[in-house]
């Protein structure tokens, strides 16, 4: 777990799948465990190489009920700066989602979030003025219209207004 947390953000799916089982393991868990390992071994030269700084660019994705026992959903990000991860989360979801719309606009609102914060810790570490020199934030979105949609119209509809107000940030920021 330290290794997926701290330094290695490719096998954190992996790691928090076989978690789930750690109170009582069968043979295709110690299988998956000895494959990480493996794929660990293999990639141990590999590492993250910073260049120049440029824009902060956001990455976003999120799986809709893919957990077949709660069916709730996970969504995650990642954020790069000069050429290299340097902020990324995956977790599911606390609460059940009812669309696809909905954990995309989440994960949105969950990734726009820790962008601005990003770039107000690049502010404070590097003394430059907020609006000047600063890396622009680009937040690549997936493929959900339905959410970008959301994301820009801020009318409220009787398929949306059960979203909490702490996801509706998106629309301040997109406008």
């Amino acid at each position: 777990m330290y290794i997926a947390i701290g330094t290695r953000p490719d096998i954190a799916f992996a790691i928090s799948v076989l978690s789930k089982f750690n109170s009582k393991p069968m043979m295709d868990h110690f299988l998956a465990t000895k494959r990480v390992l493996r794929y660990l071994k293999e990639t141990v030269g590999m590492a993250l190489v910073y260049g120049t700084v440029d824009n902060l660019i956001g990455y976003r994705d999120s799986y809709f009920a893919g957990d077949l026992n709660d069916r709730k959903s996970t969504s995650g990000y990642v954020f790069t700066l000069a050429g290299a991860a340097v902020s990324w989360k995956s977790k599911k979801e606390s609460l059940l989602s009812l669309s696809s719309t909905e954990v995309e606009y989440i994960a949105c609102s969950e990734a726009i979030r820790e962008g601005i914060w990003l770039r107000r810790f690049y502010h404070e570490i590097t003394y430059t003025e907020l609006n000047s020199t600063l890396p622009s934030i680009q937040l690549v979105l997936s493929g959900s219209q339905g959410a970008i949609c959301l994301a820009r119209a801020p009318r409220s509809n009787n398929r949306t207004k059960h979203i909490d107000v702490k996801y509706h940030f998106v629309q301040d920021a997109c406008a």
